[in-house]
């Protein structure tokens, strides 16, 4: 797996998003630059090893075990600055400065900032983000993104190390991340497959279970969409736990490898708000 260029594909939907007024020239600039640090960074380290302690399955990364190697620990202090950098230029209300700070008086490390969200632990991240002096919502945008391009290369590296069919659970194989969209290959036999939210990773998944509680009772899981024409976007909802995941069926007329998840997942940002308004979250 090799990290898709998510700039070039942004630019190319700059007219539908102009159309549709989907976001302002602002917005649209800020994801331009963030797709640029993205890729920058993960060119950098995807020559070296870059986590310490993998695993060799079922998950690869354990959040327990997870430390940067040296090679890379340089970069990803390298980029925390550019990352912030970026953030505060379109929002100049935001103030990194503590977590800089304890990240420079080794105070704490980026793997001590991260573990709580690699575990699912949003108590503990919501305590690590107070301790930094900012909310969750912020500390959380900026720890995804920070690590997006080192987690990529970790999967590019490790992502055929598992065997692919008898992976059927409902977080990441590479690095135990939920989730953010589905796709349903025709294609490839109406097979199902999740996108992970940090690495990129795709695996295989059950056609007829909930990706966020597991439930396979057909009585409560059920789908809609948002128009009364064919749209290959829907939400596939759970009446059990509540939850959702936005998904993408892909008709046997399309290439699969032509869709950028990262890019229709913010495309499709509408899809959320509705299934947040008939009260389906995400984890």
């Amino acid at each position: 797996m090799i990290m898709q260029d998510h700039k070039k594909n942004w630019e190319k939907k700059k007219v539908e998003i102009d159309k549709e007024e989907l976001f302002s020239p602002e917005v649209y600039n800020f994801y331009l630059l963030l797709f640029d640090y993205h890729s920058k960074y993960y060119e950098q380290c995807r020559e070296f090893p870059v986590c310490n302690a993998v695993s060799s399955g079922p998950q690869f990364i354990l959040p327990e075990d997870f430390t940067f190697s040296d090679d890379v620990r340089g970069i990803v202090l390298e980029a925390l600055n550019d990352i912030i950098s970026l953030i505060v230029s379109h929002n100049e209300g935001l103030d990194f400065s503590v977590l800089q700070h304890n990240i420079m008086e080794r105070v704490c490390s980026p793997e001590d900032l991260f573990r709580p969200l690699l575990q699912h632990d949003m108590e503990k991240a919501e305590t690590v983000a107070g301790e930094q002096k900012l909310g969750v919502e912020e500390f959380v945008f900026l720890m995804v993104n920070w690590m997006k391009p080192f987690f990529v290369a970790a999967a590019e590296a490790c992502g055929d190390s598992y065997d692919e069919e008898s992976w059927q659970e409902k977080y990441c194989p590479v690095c135990g991340s939920h989730p953010d969209m589905a796709e349903i290959v025709d294609k490839l036999e109406g097979k199902r497959y999740l996108h992970c939210s940090l690495c990129e990773h795709r695996w295989v998944y059950m056609r007829l279970s909930c990706t966020v509680c597991g439930n396979d009772d057909m009585k409560s899981l059920g789908y809609f969409n948002l128009s009364d024409k064919e749209d290959p976007y829907r939400i596939d909802y759970c009446d059990t736990c509540h939850g959702y995941i936005k998904t993408l069926r892909i008709s046997k007329m399309h290439d699969p490898s032509a869709f950028d998840i990262v890019i229709e997942n913010i495309m499709t940002a509408y899809l959320d708000s509705a299934a947040m308004e008939k009260g389906y979250l995400r984890p």
